[in-house]
């Protein structure tokens, strides 16, 4: 069993696994989960809300993270290559040297997302809302 935490302490969900990798949490409510460091690789976090979650140094390799909501989430320093964002509200998010590569930004909502030092060679942006407040 995995508790998962928000940055106070406390339980804010519990998942019936050994390892969060590959794990199911579509449509869970993560809201300022601290998932810092965590092995998400090849996860399913579709329509998950991860508003202001702490994701810094994550392994989200390959995660399905499609239509989640990571406003204001912090993703310094994660692993995204290959992820899947379609759809994902991304406004105000931190993914300053995140390895972004080959991941999927199709229509995701890219409001005031910091890329500083990120590694986005050959991402998918297609109708995303890239020049807005890109940095």
């Amino acid at each position: 069993m995995i508790e998962i935490k928000n940055k106070s302490g406390v339980v804010i969900c519990k998942v019936d696994a050994k390892t969060l990798e590959g794990v199911e949490l579509g449509g869970v409510k993560l809201i300022g989960a601290n998932l810092k460091g965590a092995n998400l690789k090849g996860s399913y976090l579709n329509d998950a809300d991860l508003t202001g979650a702490d994701l810094t140094g994550a392994d989200l390799t390959g995660a399905m993270i499609y239509g989640a909501n990571l406003k204001g989430a912090d993703l310094t320093g994660a692993n995204l290559k290959g992820a899947d964002l379609t759809d994902a509200n991304l406004e105000g998010s931190n993914f300053k040297n995140a390895n972004l590569h080959n991941a999927d930004l199709s229509w995701a909502n890219l409001n005031d997302v910091n890329f500083v030092g990120a590694n986005i060679v050959g991402i998918d942006r297609y109708s995303s809302r890239w020049e807005c407040g890109f940095r």
